[in-house]
């Protein structure tokens, strides 16, 4: 078994095989959580008359989302799922000006990691036309390589997506990292053979990455010098 000096130095020496970073994009460049959480605690209270709040909502959420759903009461159908997902996206986007903005630092860190010379891409479970439509928003579409979205607004994961992304990066998975902020970014890279960093202050409390095994960091603004230290 590893000590845990042997253990930082082998995590650091697997890290300096990263040359490509895959983004997660909603929670960990995005900060859409007070949004979410206000969308999605209109819908249940509108038809169901139960309240969330933004504690119960980092304790439960997860992917897919209609599971997520289930959990917090809101009684769905397959079926019904794709009109309720078109209904709340539109709610998202009526209430977005309101609630999100990018995390503070993402720019900053974007630039710093292009002139240490990463590759960067996103790799979202958002749909691919929204996707496209906000990073060009928030004028970030020269910091990346490439873009992955969804089809749709379902939200059911990303795990096709990310080996259809290493792929097209034509670098080994291990060579690949993905950053995020859910559990679910953590199976993701798991499944693809990428490597992973997780941060808080996302779509799930900390708590909850940690028990991944994975490391977590505070927020985005570490992850510029936890590259420059490798």
């Amino acid at each position: 078994m590893l000590n845990s000096t042997k253990l930082i130095s082998f995590k650091i020496n697997f890290m300096k095989r990263v040359k490509h970073i895959f983004w997660d994009w909603n929670g960990t460049l995005l900060n859409d959580v007070d949004l979410c959480v206000h969308v999605t605690g209109n819908f249940l209270q509108e038809r169901h008359d139960k309240l969330l709040d933004r504690e119960m909502y980092l304790k439960e959420f997860g992917f897919p989302v209609i599971d997520f759903y289930k959990k917090i009461g809101i009684e769905l159908k397959e079926e019904d799922y794709g009109q309720m997902s078109i209904d709340w996206i539109g709610a998202y986007n009526q209430s977005f000006g309101e609630f999100a903005e990018l995390h503070n630092g993402v720019g900053e860190v974007l630039l710093g990691l292009q002139k240490l010379g990463y590759k960067q891409s996103i790799l979202s479970a958002c749909e691919k036309g929204l996707l496209d439509t906000l990073v060009k928003k928030f004028d970030l579409w020269d910091h990346f390589d490439s873009v992955h979205g969804v089809e749709d607004f379902k939200a059911h994961g990303k795990v096709d997506l990310a080996h259809s992304a290493v792929r097209a990066s034509q670098l080994k998975a291990e060579e690949c990292m993905l950053i995020g902020d859910t559990m679910h970014d953590y199976e993701v890279a798991r499944e693809a053979g990428m490597q992973c960093l997780l941060i808080g202050g996302g779509h799930q409390n900390s708590d909850r990455l940690r028990a991944t095994g994975c490391e977590v960091l505070e927020d985005i603004s570490q992850v510029l010098n936890k590259f420059k230290n490798i």
